[in-house]
């Protein structure tokens, strides 16, 4: 019995009562709101850039433009890593 075997052997002999089943169902939820949120934010972000990108390109950089512009990137990357992160887990 090689360990792949084991591990299913050992699955379907244990049993999960309603309250296990529970909580498990309840953070696959709680994971995939979480999840909504973030592609939300992600959206909202990448209108934002493109405004802020319109802007600079319409008048001209500014210190403010540039740093609203960095910000915003920073956060799409930093939401992008924690989405892939996400995905990986499961």
């Amino acid at each position: 019995m090689n360990s792949r075997t084991t591990f299913f052997s050992v699955r379907r002999s244990s049993t999960f009562s309603t309250s296990s089943a529970t909580l498990i169902k309840d953070a696959f939820a709680d994971l995939s709101n979480q999840m909504a949120q973030m592609r939300e934010r992600m959206q909202k972000l990448e209108v934002e850039l493109r405004r802020l990108a319109a802007t600079a390109a319409a008048t001209g950089p500014s210190a403010f433009l540039v740093e609203a512009i960095n910000e915003r990137e920073k956060q799409l990357f930093e939401l992008s890593m924690h989405k892939m992160k996400q995905k990986l887990i499961l």
